[in-house]
């Protein structure tokens, strides 16, 4: 048997938005945290000598009850406040080569639905979620209260509308957006028009605060390890063996960030069956900086695009985001999101959109205006608009490519509309915190899971200041 040491009250495997979230809880709780992502944890990805943005898209849930809660505990809710806006500049649709327009503070080219009395129904999943106590909507009782939420609220009429809310949906919560209930899809609606709700600095400057604060609080976090196994003892896990060490590190308890991890399984320790959340599609981001003259007066600052799913011959119907920023004189910086194929070959993946974002007159003639372009899913240097290598980084190596986040497709009906896996699994100190857990509710349901999972490895302190246990909750 190896040697344990270093123990801790809780490790958090994956890079997740809900574990990190979960580790800054418990951190300030006044246990011993350790994350292990596996990746990148800060929301950028490195290709040479650069970072790449690994989420570009707003954040729509940002100012949720559960995302709420976490950030008031942790000390961070005044300071992210201070960031939430609505995304400035020209708004457009384009969808079958048609666009439609509106300014930031103007209106959009549909009907807005009509308000809703007291508490939004998206609002009120979102509490249902956060109040959770076995998991989420784990009896028949909450799973129904939640159902008739889910199928509250009012949706516009436009087809075109409509079209926005489903290209928008994979890439703010877990699903495609004809699998979202009602209430959700109202949500968006409320929180994407006229302009998005989102975060100066995005969801990379909301991780970064987050590791801040359980740093802070002598959480750690250590990229550089390997999860190669765990030790089962009784029925729950006793110790984490990590590649290239003769010894263990011992765990009162384990949260899994990690969508795929939770699929593949952990050893003997089942969590997710894989035909329950197989992926619809993955979410690849890329990073191209043009020279002015390249991106004409056509796009706006934010485009939601009804694109192909990229990497797949079959014609089937994906999306595809783009921001334009222009700050700079010297060069025009896009931002690119877009949905490929599971199991898609992603070597020229990068080609493929520059291609159909020029043939849809987006960017016309953009591929000889490129300087740079690159991505941290593909594993690929920087290259130029047609996909050669740029010089100056001929002779480094290649960078190791960044999993890519999945959208799924649930085998079975979701429970409350909203909830597709417990946060408890079959090992009794194994919990399961990512977007498996509440995927339609997106920041939302993954911040819910969050002080779900926190609460069984520690109470909250009644006061924000204390750790002292007379001051602790009974």
């Amino acid at each position: 048997m190896p040697r344990v040491t270093h123990h801790y009250d809780l490790v958090v495997v994956g890079r997740d938005l809900a574990g990190l979230a979960a580790a800054a809880l418990v951190a300030r709780r006044g246990k011993r945290v350790l994350v292990v992502p596996g990746g990148p944890l800060v929301g950028r990805g490195r290709c040479i000598d650069r970072d790449v943005l690994l989420d570009p898209a707003p954040l729509p849930w940002i100012e949720s009850p559960p995302v709420h809660a976490v950030l008031r505990e942790v000390g961070l809710a005044t300071q992210v406040g201070r960031r939430i806006r609505r995304r400035r500049g020209l708004q457009q649709l384009v969808r079958d080569r048609a666009r439609f327009e509106w300014p930031a503070n103007g209106s959009p080219p549909w009907p807005t639905p009509e308000p809703t009395e007291g508490a939004p129904p998206w609002h009120a999943l979102a509490n249902l979620a956060l109040d959770e106590r076995s998991g989420p909507f784990a009896s028949r009782r909450s799973a129904e209260r939640a159902g008739r939420l889910a199928r509250t609220g009012s949706l516009p009429a436009s087809d075109d509308a409509l079209a926005l809310l489903d290209a928008y949906a994979p890439f703010v919560t877990g699903l495609a957006g004809p699998a979202l209930p009602t209430a959700v899809r109202a949500g968006l609606w409320a929180n994407l028009l006229p302009s998005a709700v989102d975060l100066e600095g995005g969801e990379a400057r909301l991780r970064e605060d987050l590791i801040k604060m359980l740093e802070l609080h002598g959480g750690e976090v250590r990229p550089d390890l390997r999860i190669e196994g765990f030790t089962l003892r009784r029925g729950r896990i006793d110790a984490v063996h990590f590649a290239g060490r003769t010894a263990a590190f011992g765990a009162e308890h384990v949260a899994v960030a990690d969508v795929d991890l939770a699929r593949s399984g952990l050893g003997d320790a089942p969590i997710v069956a894989p035909e329950r959340a197989p992926d619809l599609a993955r979410r690849f981001t890329m990073v191209v900086e043009v020279e002015p003259a390249g991106v004409g007066p056509g796009p706006g600052d934010h485009l939601v695009i009804e694109a192909p799913l990229f990497g797949t011959a079959q014609g089937a119907s994906g999306a595809c985001l783009l921001d334009v920023d222009r700050r700079h004189e010297d060069r025009v910086v896009l931002h690119v999101a877009a949905l490929v194929a599971p199991g898609a070959d992603l070597q020229r993946i990068r080609e493929d959109v520059l291609a159909f974002l020029d043939a849809h007159a987006i960017l016309p003639f953009v591929g000889e205006h490129v300087r740079w372009c690159a991505s941290a899913h593909d594993g690929r240097p920087p290259t130029d608009g047609d996909g050669r290598p740029l010089p100056s980084v001929s002779n480094r190596p290649a960078p190791r490519p960044v999993a890519m986040v999945p959208v799924l497709a649930p085998a079975d009906p979701l429970a409350g509309g909203v909830a597709l896996a417990p946060t408890r699994t079959g090992v009794r100190n194994l919990y399961l915190c990512c977007s498996l857990n509440l995927p339609a509710l997106g920041l939302s349901g993954s911040f819910a899971a969050a002080h779900l999972v926190a609460g069984i490895v520690a109470e909250p302190a009644r006061s924000a200041l204390s750790k002292r246990p007379l001051l602790r909750r009974t």
